[in-house]
């Protein structure tokens, strides 16, 4: 399951939401909203782009390249379990407008940070294993 959603481009133009890749309308697109929202509730700063995991599922935040028709930017939100696909994942984002090389550039940083913090702990833990041997022995 992927869920996207954004607010349109002015205020005649309601919020845009798909779900697996096809435009959702009706109390469909409330309950694929409100799923959304029910995981983003320990993000944090959902005002920037970023990509983040909660539980086996991902949100993405990321910048639409058209702003509203005062010139904000508008930002979606990119729900997806890790099940999906990286074609359904880029169905949805050329779907709903969004740029798919800012989408792979925020996965990235994920990773990469993700990796960061991962070997941090390994060395940590290490580094207290070799302290505790010395001790000990």
């Amino acid at each position: 399951m992927i869920i996207a959603t954004i607010q349109g481009k002015n205020k005649k133009e309601e919020t845009i939401t798909t779900l697996n890749g096809e435009f959702v309308y009706g109390d469909e697109e409330q309950r694929c909203i409100d799923k959304i929202l029910a995981n983003t509730k320990n993000i944090g700063n959902i005002g920037k782009q970023k990509f983040c995991s909660v539980n086996d599922n991902f949100i993405v935040f990321i910048d639409h390249p058209e702003k509203d028709d005062i010139g904000r930017i508008r930002t979606a939100m990119v729900f997806y379990n890790k099940d999906i696909t990286k074609e359904e994942i880029y169905k949805t984002i050329e779907k709903m407008g969004l740029d798919i090389q800012n989408f792979d550039k925020l996965q990235k940083e994920y990773t990469e940070k993700k990796a960061l913090i991962k070997g941090v702990i390994l060395l940590v833990a290490t580094v207290g294993t070799i302290l505790w041997l010395k001790r000990n022995l």
